[in-house]
């Protein structure tokens, strides 16, 4: 599993996973937004679009990190992907714009 983090200029980070998404990965996963959250709380939306999940319990790594932070201050997990995959509990939009315009109203606004 790759990824990179890249901060825009319109207000939050994007964390962009790239490759496949299984069991091995779920960890680092995990591991890498809750230190990125950590270091820097503020909104993440994490992109899905050009990942391939190969097991239901990799994507649940994600609803974890969101349900860790849930009661973090300023931080939040919002999930970009374009195939609709929803999880248990971080919300999920099928753009980016979508999920950049929600950043905005429940973090920013």
């Amino acid at each position: 599993m790759d990824r990179a983090d890249r901060s825009d200029a319109w207000a939050g980070p994007v964390v962009r996973l790239t490759g496949v998404l299984d069991l091995a990965g779920v960890d680092a996963v995990r591991e890498a937004l809750l230190a990125r959250l950590w270091q820097r709380p503020e909104p993440v939306i994490v992109d899905l679009s050009e990942v391939r999940i190969a097991h239901p319990g990799a994507r649940a790594a994600i609803d974890d990190v969101h349900r860790t932070v849930a009661d973090w201050p300023a931080a939040g997990v919002l999930v970009l992907d374009p195939a609709g995959r929803a999880g248990e509990a971080a919300p999920v939009y099928p753009s980016l714009d979508e999920a950049r315009a929600e950043d905005e109203a429940a973090f920013r606004g």
